[in-house]
């Protein structure tokens, strides 16, 4: 309800909210919600509730890990995660307006924060760092036992970084549908792209349904993007590329 989403929203830092949840979904921490799940808040009138980040070396393990299902109130996961640890976020995504604003900005970090090239020279940049110091930390602690160990866990996560922005998108979209809505769909050759999220790199391909391509163009920032090239009566694929991720919608024309 939007009055009582109102009410939520002068209680909560939404944004912080909103990068807590997306940090720990792309990290697919294993080791939360139902544990390291706490928020904080200064002690005066009118202070916002705010997630604490902290103990997250259980992520970058598991690229094709799906949590967003303990948001989604699926079946499956019932049993994996108990209802208090979820049920502020879950309940939130039913508001469509928030669900929007959570998807644009998931979108948005896989495309720069969260995007592969991005966390690998992160990756690189604390292991130049850290490599000085690894023999002695070896000697002292024996964890790992091996600078090839250490190295083959840098291995580890540098795959995380390539292949969770695709499991997350293809996630994404089970849970929320496209980022953008084409309209009318059947139409008479004319139709308009309604795009969801905030990129900035957009462009479409139109195939017939042998995969010859038929058309294509880039697609500027405007939200809403107008299609006016008639195409003959038939079915075809539109390809919509958003950054790394690509989309395939049905369109007919009538």
């Amino acid at each position: 309800d939007d009055e009582i989403f109102l009410q939520l929203e002068s209680m909560i830092d939404i944004d912080n909210l909103m990068d807590f949840y997306i940090t720990q979904l792309y990290f697919a921490n294993t080791d939360f919600p139902e544990n390291n799940n706490r928020m904080w808040r200064p002690r005066r009138q009118g202070a916002k509730w705010r997630w604490l980040f902290y103990d997250c070396e259980a992520g970058l393990h598991f690229a094709k890990s799906d949590k967003l299902l303990a948001y989604s109130n699926a079946p499956e996961d019932k049993e994996n995660t108990p209802e208090w640890a979820v049920i502020i976020l879950q309940q939130m995504l039913y508001n469509d307006s928030f669900q929007k604003q959570f998807y644009n900005r998931f979108i948005s970090y896989m495309s720069n924060e969260f995007a592969p090239e991005v966390v690998i020279d992160k990756i690189h940049e604390y292991e130049k760092f850290y490599e000085p110091l690894m023999r002695d930390h070896i000697y002292r602690w024996n964890y790992p036992n091996c600078i090839d160990k250490w190295k083959e866990n840098i291995n580890v996560i540098e795959k995380f970084a390539l292949q969770r922005p695709v499991y997350l998108n293809f996630q994404l979209q089970k849970l929320f549908e496209k980022p953008f809505s084409v309209y009318p769909n059947p139409s008479y050759g004319e139709f308009n792209i309604k795009f969801y999220g905030a990129s900035t790199n957009k462009c479409y391909k139109i195939f017939d349904l042998s995969g010859n391509k038929i058309h294509e163009g880039e697609i500027n920032d405007n939200d809403t993007f107008h299609f006016e090239k008639f195409l003959p009566v038939g079915i075809y694929l539109l390809q919509i590329t958003m950054d790394q991720f690509f989309y395939i919608e049905k369109i007919i024309i009538q």
